[in-house]
Protein backbone atom coordinates (compact mmCIF):
# COMPACT_ATOMS: atom_id res chain seq x y z
CA UNK A 1 0.00 0.00 0.00
CA UNK A 2 2.68 2.74 1.34
CA UNK A 3 4.71 1.44 -2.14
CA UNK A 4 1.69 2.77 -4.33
CA UNK A 5 1.14 5.76 -2.17
CA UNK A 6 4.61 6.72 -2.92
CA UNK A 7 4.71 5.17 -6.44
CA UNK A 8 1.78 7.18 -8.28
CA UNK A 9 3.14 10.56 -7.87
CA UNK A 10 6.59 9.84 -9.25
CA UNK A 11 5.19 8.10 -11.83
CA UNK A 12 3.03 11.59 -12.49
CA UNK A 13 6.15 13.59 -12.16
CA UNK A 14 8.35 11.51 -14.12
CA UNK A 15 4.98 11.53 -16.87
CA UNK A 16 4.83 15.72 -16.73
CA UNK A 17 8.63 16.08 -16.60
CA UNK A 18 8.62 13.85 -19.74
CA UNK A 19 5.59 15.48 -21.66
CA UNK A 20 7.33 19.33 -21.06
CA UNK A 21 11.02 18.07 -22.11
CA UNK A 22 9.48 16.35 -25.44
CA UNK A 23 7.47 19.09 -26.04
CA UNK A 24 10.33 21.92 -25.43
CA UNK A 25 12.58 19.61 -28.13
CA UNK A 26 11.92 22.10 -31.23
CA UNK A 27 13.55 25.10 -29.01
CA UNK A 28 16.68 23.00 -28.79
CA UNK A 29 17.50 23.59 -32.00
CA UNK A 30 17.69 26.85 -33.86
CA UNK A 31 18.32 26.91 -37.35
CA UNK A 32 20.88 29.67 -37.89
CA UNK A 33 19.93 30.78 -41.52
CA UNK A 34 23.38 33.05 -42.03
CA UNK A 35 25.61 30.37 -41.71
CA UNK A 36 22.47 27.50 -43.02
CA UNK A 37 23.38 25.24 -40.01
CA UNK A 38 21.26 23.63 -37.07
CA UNK A 39 22.82 24.98 -33.74
CA UNK A 40 22.44 23.38 -30.27
CA UNK A 41 20.83 26.38 -27.34
CA UNK A 42 20.75 24.91 -24.05
CA UNK A 43 20.28 28.01 -22.14
CA UNK A 44 17.18 28.93 -23.87
CA UNK A 45 15.99 24.88 -23.24
CA UNK A 46 16.28 25.24 -19.56
CA UNK A 47 14.10 28.19 -19.69
CA UNK A 48 11.50 27.40 -21.67
CA UNK A 49 10.82 24.06 -19.78
CA UNK A 50 11.21 25.67 -16.46
CA UNK A 51 8.84 28.26 -17.19
CA UNK A 52 6.04 25.72 -19.08
CA UNK A 53 6.81 23.09 -15.83
CA UNK A 54 5.29 26.83 -13.93
CA UNK A 55 3.05 26.66 -15.80
CA UNK A 56 1.58 23.40 -15.48
CA UNK A 57 1.85 23.31 -11.81
CA UNK A 58 -0.66 26.19 -11.25
CA UNK A 59 -3.97 24.85 -10.91
CA UNK A 60 -5.87 27.88 -11.21
CA UNK A 61 -5.60 28.53 -15.13
CA UNK A 62 -5.34 25.44 -17.48
CA UNK A 63 -6.23 27.35 -20.54
CA UNK A 64 -2.55 27.36 -21.46
CA UNK A 65 -2.70 23.72 -21.92
CA UNK A 66 -5.99 24.19 -23.92
CA UNK A 67 -4.43 26.98 -26.14
CA UNK A 68 -0.95 25.33 -26.85
CA UNK A 69 -3.01 21.87 -28.21
CA UNK A 70 -5.30 24.51 -30.75
CA UNK A 71 -2.63 26.71 -31.91
CA UNK A 72 1.01 25.75 -33.33
CA UNK A 73 2.21 23.67 -29.86
CA UNK A 74 -0.04 20.73 -31.54
CA UNK A 75 2.27 21.60 -34.73
CA UNK A 76 5.63 21.28 -32.99
CA UNK A 77 4.35 18.16 -30.77
CA UNK A 78 3.67 16.11 -33.50
CA UNK A 79 6.27 16.94 -35.82
CA UNK A 80 8.82 16.09 -32.59
CA UNK A 81 6.78 12.76 -32.64
CA UNK A 82 7.06 12.08 -35.91
CA UNK A 83 10.85 12.61 -35.98
CA UNK A 84 11.05 10.83 -32.90
CA UNK A 85 8.89 7.91 -34.56
CA UNK A 86 11.05 7.60 -37.41
CA UNK A 87 14.57 7.39 -35.35
CA UNK A 88 12.95 4.88 -33.02
CA UNK A 89 11.93 2.51 -36.10
CA UNK A 90 15.16 3.19 -38.02
CA UNK A 91 17.19 2.07 -34.76
CA UNK A 92 15.05 -1.14 -34.55
CA UNK A 93 15.46 -1.83 -37.98
CA UNK A 94 19.20 -1.50 -37.96
CA UNK A 95 19.32 -3.74 -34.89
CA UNK A 96 17.07 -6.17 -35.98
CA UNK A 97 19.45 -6.72 -39.57
CA UNK A 98 22.64 -6.13 -37.21
CA UNK A 99 21.46 -8.60 -35.37
CA UNK A 100 20.30 -11.35 -37.72
CA UNK A 101 23.87 -10.77 -39.82
CA UNK A 102 25.51 -11.78 -36.28
CA UNK A 103 23.37 -14.97 -36.15
CA UNK A 104 24.07 -16.02 -39.33
CA UNK A 105 27.74 -15.56 -38.85
CA UNK A 106 29.92 -18.74 -38.82
CA UNK A 107 30.88 -20.17 -35.41
CA UNK A 108 34.94 -20.34 -36.59
CA UNK A 109 35.62 -16.73 -38.10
Amino acid sequence: MIKKILYLPVRLIAILAGFVCVVNIPILFVFNSANKKVEFHFSSYKYYVLDNLALFLHYDDYSYIFHYFKGEGMEKYTYTMTILSISLLLVVFIGVITATAIMMLPHTF
